[in-house]
């Protein structure tokens, strides 16, 4: 995507590699519309955090049934179908979710009403939701893709199956519904609670745990990289992963700073693998110089201690039985 455009040749290439096996190639894609299928999911939806979840639904969904796409330059419309039955979904679960509070007694209203609720909490103008509520779903999409990552009228309406007169009438017409410069402040707001990064790494977790591989989260995937096949002597296989004994793949998933500082502020290890001589490994891993954690008593008794890698993942290592 470049500057809010989509080039299809190169959505067909990336959808081949990953179904080649490659999926950083399917992440590539997450990166390249995440943002549109937040604007689907949102204009079905009208709240912002639960678009998010079910962007990554649909990212995950469309990651497993691939192969069922028939042309790969059309994976943007094929995707935006997915994502907006999910949303229907969605929109029916949380409806019928708040009509069970309702008939307990408590007072509750439609998840897609309750606009003004949601923004007063988030500090966003009152009156721009209003006026998105009168928007029927499809001009909400537009609308949002426009303004959230500056898609052009013709990715938008490759990505909806319409043509560019029609995107741009339907972008007129709401601009009379709307203040332009309030759509701005608004979105720009939005903007705020979403990244690409973070989509990408949730979904990547989401797609390497449900294939029954393994990931951690590193600054810089080339320098883990490196130092594993340095001090452990993985090798890499045809897309720069980590080949482990067991025939499973460790992911290495680059991550911003603020999101690797949350994972490895975590106690727990990210990982943990039986060896079959712990004090053997214990005294490999300290002769290389790699910072480890004993718990004496605990070592004592079951041969358990961590050891750290070059972005503080914690990672446990206990005799097996």
């Amino acid at each position: 995507m470049n500057e809010g455009g989509i080039e299809l040749s190169k959505d067909a290439e990336l959808v081949n590699a990953a179904l080649n096996g490659d999926v950083h190639a399917f992440t590539d894609l997450v990166g390249r519309y995440s943002n549109a299928i937040c604007a689907v999911a949102y204009g079905v939806l009208g709240d912002f955090h639960v678009a998010q979840d079910v962007a990554q639904e649909a990212f995950v969904k469309g990651y497993f049934k691939l192969q069922t796409l028939k042309n790969p330059e059309t994976f943007g419309s094929w995707l935006y179908a997915i994502a907006y039955r999910l949303s229907l979904d969605w929109l029916r679960k949380l409806q019928k979710e708040q009509r069970a509070i309702a008939g307990a007694g408590e007072e509750a209203t439609l998840h897609r009403d309750s606009f003004e609720e949601t923004i007063e909490k988030r500090e966003i103008q009152v009156e721009v939701w209003k006026a998105l509520a009168k928007l029927d779903e499809r001009n909400r999409i537009i609308v949002t893709m426009f303004h959230l990552n500056e898609f052009t009228m013709e990715s938008i309406g490759t990505f909806l199956n319409m043509t560019v007169a029609a995107v741009d009438s339907r972008l007129r017409r709401a601009r009379k519904v709307i203040k332009e410069e309030l759509l701005v402040a608004h979105f720009a707001e939005m903007f705020k609670l979403n990244t690409n990064q973070s989509m990408v790494t949730q979904v990547t977790q989401r797609i390497v745990k449900q294939m029954g591989h393994f990931y951690i989260s590193v600054a810089h995937k080339a320098s883990s990289t490196a130092w594993f096949v340095e001090h452990f002597g993985l090798s890499e296989d045809g897309s720069g992963d980590l080949l482990l004994p067991s025939g499973q793949t460790l992911y290495l998933i680059q991550t911003n700073s603020a999101g690797l500082k949350l994972i490895t502020d975590k106690s727990y290890p990210v990982l943990s693998f039986a060896v079959d001589n712990s004090q053997y490994v214990y005294d490999f891993l300290r002769i290389q110089g790699i910072r480890l954690e004993v718990h004496a008593e605990e070592f004592l008794n079951s041969m358990h201690f961590f050891f750290y890698d070059l972005d503080n993942n914690k990672f446990g290592i206990h005799q097996a039985n």
